[in-house]
């Protein structure tokens, strides 16, 4: 098992939201993430952090791991059905 902060976060962000049942806001992903230990705390402010890595992989990553289903609401694009 990796230690914590050895995960980034939209490492951890995919393995939250993969077992989510649905879209959820970079607060609670954050605090799952912290919850669960896969990252230590990273900063004052742990789901804006979250937030510009889940944006920056949307825009820079191809195919993108992660999708924003509603404003503030990400999810993992695999788990979306079309």
């Amino acid at each position: 098992m990796k230690t914590p902060r050895s995960y980034s976060w939209t490492d951890a962000a995919e393995i939250v939201l993969r077992e989510a049942d649905a879209p959820m806001s970079c607060t609670a992903v954050a605090a799952e993430i912290l919850r669960r230990g896969l990252r230590k705390k990273s900063g004052a402010t742990p789901a804006n952090s979250l937030n510009a890595a889940l944006r920056w992989s949307i825009v820079n990553q191809s195919p993108p791991r992660f999708i924003e289903t509603a404003p503030g609401l990400y999810a993992v694009t695999s788990r979306i059905r079309t």
